[in-house]
């Protein structure tokens, strides 16, 4: 049963249209990649999916109360000023609670007793797997200090930023806009691992062959306005395509 899915999906740009007529849906654990040439209306299609844009026609079905992530291919920060405020949400209890360890445990003279107070609180939240989780996905994305302003981040920090967050929050569905872009081969092999572990439902659009090939597990081709699925991965995609 899709806990995603698409009727009469349709959009156009100065009544030019994109697409139109779209309908397609997304299982728990699927894996599905969009590719098609640019111009296309790809990165439109996952801005409608994610809910950032009012489709022209159609609408986007989804489960009730689905979280869905959503990469950007060049993200935005609007009101968060530091790497900390953009990665700890002030409505996560946990997070606020690992924020607050964090930057005790970082002072030159500790506070024993708040240190003692939020051990006992990351305790009972059963947070201390997820701090750990936390570390390990901003360590391999090389994000260090937490207390630079993101203003001040180059494109490739900006986009290394946006996707760790993703990864911490671990939303129903991911949505992903080339999610390898500014990251070096090892880091890309990581992902791959982190992306096929455990049964997470992803929707990517990239140019990395090799990453789509190992993630994927469905390809849907969007094609002057239409969509074709196959049941495979990318490199059974261009044998069928090349059957075709």
């Amino acid at each position: 049963m899709s806990i995603l899915s698409t009727e009469q999906l349709g959009h156009s740009f100065n009544d030019n249209w994109l697409f139109t007529d779209l309908y397609f849906g997304i299982n728990k654990g699927d894996r599905v990649a969009l590719v098609g040439i640019n111009g296309t209306g790809k990165s439109t299609l996952l801005r409608i999916l994610a809910g950032l844009l009012t489709p022209s026609q159609g609408k986007v079905v989804t489960e009730r109360d689905l979280k869905i992530g959503y990469l950007e291919q060049d993200p935005q920060f609007q009101d968060q000023e530091t790497i900390s405020d953009f990665i700890y949400s002030i409505g996560n209890i946990r997070q606020q609670l690992i924020r607050q360890y964090e930057e005790a445990i970082d002072q030159e003279v500790h506070d024993e007793k708040l240190l003692n107070r939020l051990m006992d609180e990351l305790s009972s939240e059963n947070a201390w797997e997820y701090e750990y989780e936390i570390k390990t996905i901003l360590g391999r994305l090389g994000i260090k200090h937490l207390d630079q302003r993101i203003s001040t981040l180059s494109g490739g920090q900006r986009k290394r930023l946006a996707l760790a967050k993703l990864l911490i929050d671990d939303p129903d569905v991911y949505i992903l806009d080339e999610p390898t872009n500014h990251l070096d081969i090892e880091t890309i092999e990581w992902l791959e691992n982190y992306m096929t572990t455990g049964q997470k439902t992803i929707l990517l659009v990239t140019h990395d062959r090799y990453f789509l090939d190992n993630v994927s597990s469905r390809i849907i081709e969007l094609d002057r306005g239409k969509l074709q699925t196959f049941n495979g991965n990318y490199s059974y995609y261009l044998e069928k395509k090349a059957e075709q």
